[in-house]
Parts: C-alpha cells; structure tokens; sequence
C-alpha cells in the first residue's frame, strides 16, 4: 500500500474550497473506485459510502502524493476517526489520451463517512460539486427559477 496517495472526491478536488491544503502534493490525475460505493450530499461537503442503501456506483475523483504532514492535516480536517474514517481502497487512473490509454490501479487513501447514510441524500451520479450560486439578474439579484 502506498500511503503517500490519497484519492480525494469533493471539496479537496481542484478547484473546490478545500484544495489549498493539496497545493504542494503532486497531482497524478484523475481516478475512478469500483462501483462499491456512492457519495451522499451533506450540504457544504459530499461524503463517501462504503456501503451504500442503494445501488452502488464507480465514483470520480482526484489521486495525490502527499506527504506525512499533508495526511496528518487532511486527517483533522476530515476528523478522522469521528465524522471520516481513513481506509484503503484500489481505484483505477488512466494516463495518456484517447488513443493511448494506459489503465493502472492503485492502492490510496480515501475517507469514509462514518454518520448514518439516511440522514442525507444520495448523489444521482458518480461525481460530486459544490453548487454554484446563479450570477446576478440585472435587477441586482441571484437568478432564480420561480421568477420565470
């Protein structure tokens, strides 16, 4: 097992609001699970199943290499051992383009919820992102559907 790869599927992913804590690891690309598990929508963060109530799905994230001191942070801001919980899984990475497809499995880090599943819902699919607020209406206000 390499611990120093961490598979990472929501606020931790580019461009989310937690990535700053991966600014030094090494991005190594982007990775699917088997279809074991789901992500449930907490809100502000997703939330990983390891045994999910319904059909399970191959989820999409990010692997890293991180260092020691980058998994002790992410282990505290994902409360490891109360609201996560740190376990191996295998995902499979794919270098290279279209024509040059290069499947590989690794063995990463990657953080379970450990709440009940039921108290939130489930992710139709297997990519989680935060919600993006509307830009503004040229009244000066979020956008919203039931002013159509």
């Amino acid at each position: 097992m390499s611990s120093d790869l961490v598979f990472v599927y929501g606020t931790l992913k580019r461009g989310q609001r937690n990535h700053h804590f991966l600014a030094a690891a090494e991005y190594l690309g982007t990775a699917f699970t088997e279809p074991k598990y789901r992500i449930i929508d907490c809100g502000p963060y997703p939330a990983l199943l390891e045994h999910p109530p319904e059909e399970p799905l191959a989820i999409a994230g990010e692997v890293y290499r991180v260092d020691g001191a980058t998994l002790a942070e992410l282990d505290q801001l994902e409360d490891e051992g109360r609201l996560y919980r740190r376990a191996v899984i295998e995902v499979l990475m794919i270098d290279g383009g279209a024509c040059s497809q290069d499947p590989q499995t690794l063995q990463v880090w990657t953080y379970f919820w450990s709440g009940a599943p039921a108290a939130f819902p489930l992710v139709p699919g297997s990519t989680w992102r935060e919600a993006v607020l509307s830009p503004p209406t040229p009244r000066g206000r979020a956008a919203n559907a039931d002013d159509e």
